[in-house]
């Protein structure tokens, strides 16, 4: 199965989600783990209902079904056949064995839009804002808008780093000096198109950028998703209402000596019914003979 690398963190936050179910076997044969948290690689097992985590050591806990239903953009990996991966941190506290794992908000975890071939995306680290008056999003993007993942383009363009999705040029978020390692990035990546995660809530619009050249890196590309959507949601159509007069002298009137349709509100009728549908028999019932 594929794999699907879930962000660790978000625009410098990190999420730790603590389990209930844990397996103390396996994390407890961690070296290290006495002296200090040891966090490691892990990817979800799908199970009728919940995940399973398991690391290099094998399953370190269960994602139970009422756990697991904080997280329902996890299910669209599992609808596509992909394997999530994130990072876990295992401790000792207080003599229990805590594990959590790295999932952040769930409108957060996977992007709602597609990744161009041929792209890298950068690690994160630092938000940095979109001003949207600089793009061509539409004046009602933020009422159209929802909070959500979405995967950018960045690029340079008249002295400014510019962001945008397939369908938008979402703004600038600064000079180029402003984000050296993205910059940096942008050079490093040649003919490859440079990607980021963005995080639109309430209507504002963060890019998460790397925090230091220094230790520039790049994320493997997740794959497409089937389910992807456009954003901002496109608005619906909204249902024309007509009038219409008609004049009634436009209409035959009916022929002589049709019958007349009588209402449901008339209590009498004129006709008595017709003999082809006239008024049933009357049921009769012979008591039995007796001696």
């Amino acid at each position: 199965m594929r794999i699907y690398h879930l962000p660790a963190q978000f625009l410098g936050v990190e999420h730790l989600a603590l389990l209930d179910h844990i397996t103390a076997a396996p994390v407890l044969s961690l070296p290290g783990l006495a002296h200090e948290p040891q966090v490691l690689e892990v990817s979800l097992e799908p199970l009728p209902a919940g995940w399973r985590v398991r690391a290099s050591v094998g399953i370190i806990a269960t994602i139970a079904a009422d756990e697991a239903a904080a997280f329902p953009s996890l299910d669209r990996l599992r609808r596509a056949g992909l394997v999530p991966t994130t990072w876990a941190q295992c401790e000792i506290a207080e003599h229990q064995v805590e594990v959590g794992i790295y999932l952040g908000p769930d409108e957060w975890l996977v992007p709602v839009n597609t990744v161009p071939a041929q792209a890298v995306i950068v690690e994160g680290g630092q938000p940095a804002a979109v001003d949207t008056s600089r793009g061509d999003l539409p004046d009602d993007y933020a009422a159209r808008s929802h909070a959500c993942q979405l995967i950018v383009r960045a690029g340079k363009q008249a002295g400014e780093l510019i962001v945008s999705t397939e369908d938008h040029v979402l703004g600038a978020i600064g000079a180029p000096a402003d984000y050296p390692a993205l910059t940096a990035a942008l050079d490093a990546a040649g003919t490859r198109t440079v990607c980021a995660r963005a995080y639109v809530a309430d209507g504002s619009i963060a890019v998460d950028v790397p925090a230091d050249a220094e230790s520039l890196r790049f994320r493997p590309t997740p794959p497409a998703l089937p389910d992807a959507s456009a954003w901002p949601a496109r608005p619906q159509p909204v249902p024309q209402v007509w009038d219409v007069t008609l004049d009634c002298a436009a209409f035959p009137r009916p022929t002589p000596g049709g019958r007349p349709v009588i209402g449901p509100d008339h209590a009498e009728h004129d006709e008595a019914p017709s003999s082809t549908f006239g008024p049933f028999p009357k049921l009769h019932h012979d008591p039995p003979a007796t001696d």
